[in-house]
C-alpha cells in the first residue's frame, strides 16, 4: 500500500532481486542501497575497536530474548532456558529483557547465576563487554553483528532476508537451536575488529538516501514557487 503514495521506495541491496525485474518495477520508482538499514545510522558513529574487561576471564555473553509479544513473532518462547543455566557456570551470562515479564521469570532461583538488565543498555556499553552476543529477535543482533562482535541468532521464525544476507556473508551465525558445544566454538572464534566493507556500504546507503531526500526537498520547493 506504501509504494501508490510514494515518490520513490529505497530498499537493501538483497531485495533488489524481488523488485527490479516484477512487474511493480514498471509502476513504482525503485533505489536499492548497500549493505543492511542498521549500517545507514551506525555508519554515522565511532565504535572504538578495543575492548573492555570486567576483571574477569570469564567471556561475556549478552542475551536478547524472544519478541514473545510481536503480532509478527510465532516461534517459541522459553526455550533458552536449560542452556542459560549451563552456560552461567563458567561464563558472565547477561539478559537483555523486553518486557517486564521475562525479567521476572528470570528472577526464579534457578537463575541465580545469571544476571539481568534491569534498565535499557546503550549499544556502546553492550558492544565494549560483549564476547558473544546471542539473539531471539531482528535488530540488535544485526547491530552487533554490523560492528563484527561474533553473533549468534537463535530466531525462531521463518529467517528475514536480512537475516539470509548477513549469514551468507559470515558476518552472523543462525542456530535455531543450539547447544552448549556450539556456544563454546563461537566463543573460541570471537572477533574484535569492525569489518569495513559493510561500514563503507553503510556510509554509501546515507549518502544515497541523503541525496534522494535532498532532490526531493529542492523538487518540492521549486514546484511551490
Amino acid at each position: 500500500m506504501a509504494f501508490l503514495f510514494s515518490t520513490v521506495n529505497i530498499f537493501p541491496e538483497f531485495l533488489e532481486k524481488n523488485y527490479k525485474d516484477s512487474f511493480l518495477a514498471s509502476l513504482f520508482n525503485f533505489k536499492f542501497y548497500s549493505g543492511i538499514k542498521e549500517g545507514v545510522y551506525l555508519s554515522q558513529q565511532n565504535f572504538s575497536s578495543s575492548k573492555n574487561s570486567l576483571g574477569s576471564k570469564k567471556s561475556n555473553i549478552y542475551v536478547r530474548l524472544e519478541p514473545d509479544t510481536a503480532d509478527y513473532y510465532s516461534g517459541n518462547t522459553e526455550f533458552l532456558d536449560n542452556l542459560l543455566i549451563s552456560l552461567s557456570i563458567s561464563n558472565n551470562v547477561k539478559i537483555l529483557p523486553r518486557n517486564k515479564e521475562q525479567s521476572m521469570r528470570f528472577n526464579d532461583s534457578k537463575f541465580s547465576n545469571i544476571e539481568i538488565a534491569t534498565k535499557p543498555l546503550t549499544l556502546e556499553n553492550i558492544y565494549e563487554n560483549c564476547d558473544l552476543f546471542i539473539g531471539a529477535g531482528g535488530s540488535m543482533s544485526r547491530e552487533l553483528a554490523f560492528l563484527n562482535i561474533t553473533t549468534l541468532s537463535i530466531y525462531q521464525d521463518e529467517l528475514l532476508e536480512v537475516d539470509k544476507f548477513l549469514v551468507s556473508k559470515k558476518l552472523m551465525h543462525h542456530n535455531p537451536a543450539p547447544k552448549y558445544e556450539d556456544i563454546e566454538l563461537l566463543l573460541h572464534n570471537s572477533k574484535v575488529d569492525i569489518d569495513n566493507e559493510l561500514i563503507e556500504k553503510g556510509l554509501s546507503a546515507f549518502n544515497l538516501i541523503n541525496a534522494v531526500v535532498n532532490d526531493l526537498r529542492q523538487l518540492e520547493n521549486k514546484n511551490a514557487s
